[in-house]
């Protein structure tokens, strides 16, 4: 009688196990788990605020990814040892922020997705590899130029100085499109800081304004307090890449929003957690216009009502 009872008591939890593994079958057929989260490496060049707006951007846009903080403390040993750490875990994908990090990732690592994200320009730290991809920290030509025209309709010569080992990729692309805006770039080449003044001698009286790059060769505090006397002197104005120009004078720029571009950033992650092959393509966020109203008004330009809408700040 007691085997009996054993045999139908077994029977009975091997029929209840039963059950609840069909159950969890079933569940599994009609709500599918999710695959493991993929790792992405956070590689920091230090602690600026910016570095963080950016993060916050990446994830709203990166959903399901685990996304790991390595801070080189803007210390060249400390990120190489962070290196190592991060090639030990195999991440799925590396996000530099800061020129430091992704200059160091750069160096280090060719076989595992690079992003960069907050480098101002990116082909001057030689970040082009089959393995690396980012987003610029300008706005791209198309919404420059068009922004540039909104304001002075009347722009058909641009003047553009440049270092050609730093900013010839940048004015490369601007020459494809600035046709489309009835513009022609009026350019001159320097290789020194010592040969701004010159170059710009013998184009100011042939251009409608001075456009700037983020070109170090080219913009520095002490040559763009030179360009922008020049400039005014001629009644010519500047359009720069960053709030911080149009404070001091240039009369508008697009200038990066930290937050957008991490999202722009997160999206080049996605792709890349999602078997996207391709990880050496470049995006530019749209960025926000800021204006410099004392500066058209020296100029002798009335800037529309539809920019002033659009533009985030106006100085």
């Amino acid at each position: 009688m007691k085997i009996q009872m054993m045999v139908k008591s077994m029977e009975k939890r091997i029929f209840t196990r039963g059950c609840i593994f069909s159950f969890f079958i079933l569940l599994t057929l009609i709500f599918p788990f999710q695959a493991v989260s993929a790792e992405v490496a956070v590689f920091l060049s230090g602690d600026m605020e910016a570095y963080q707006s950016a993060l916050a951007g990446v994830r709203k846009s990166v959903q399901g990814a685990d996304l790991t903080e390595f801070n080189m403390k803007d210390n060249l040993e400390t990120g190489k040892n962070l290196v190592i750490t991060i090639r030990d875990k195999k991440p799925k994908a590396i996000l530099a922020l800061g020129a430091r990090a992704a200059k160091l990732a750069r160096e280090e690592i060719t076989d595992i997705p690079v992003i960069y994200c907050l480098v101002f320009n990116p082909f001057e730290l030689g970040l082009e590899a089959a393995n690396i991809s980012g987003v610029a920290m300008i706005a791209s030509p198309d919404s420059q130029f068009e922004n540039f025209k909104a304001v002075l309709p009347s722009l058909k010569r641009l003047g553009v100085l440049y270092d050609p080992g730093k900013s010839s990729r940048w004015v490369e692309g601007a020459k494809k499109a600035a046709p489309r805006y009835g513009i022609e770039l009026v350019e001159r080449r320097i290789n020194s800081a010592e040969g701004v003044s010159q170059a710009l001698k013998e184009i100011i009286s042939t251009i409608d304004a001075l456009w700037l790059l983020p070109d170090t060769t080219v913009v520095s505090k002490e040559i763009f307090s030179y360009l922008l006397n020049v400039t005014l002197d001629k009644q010519l104005p500047i359009f720069a890449f960053s709030e911080g120009l149009v404070k001091s004078g240039a009369l508008l720029a697009l200038s990066p929003d930290y937050r957008e571009t991490g999202a722009k950033a997160g999206e080049l992650i996605n792709a890349i957690l999602n078997g996207n092959s391709d990880h050496s393509s470049l995006v530019y966020p749209a960025g926000k216009l800021y204006i410099n109203s004392k500066t058209a008004e020296a100029v002798g330009i009335k800037i529309p009502g539809a920019v002033k809408q659009k533009a985030q700040a106006i100085y």
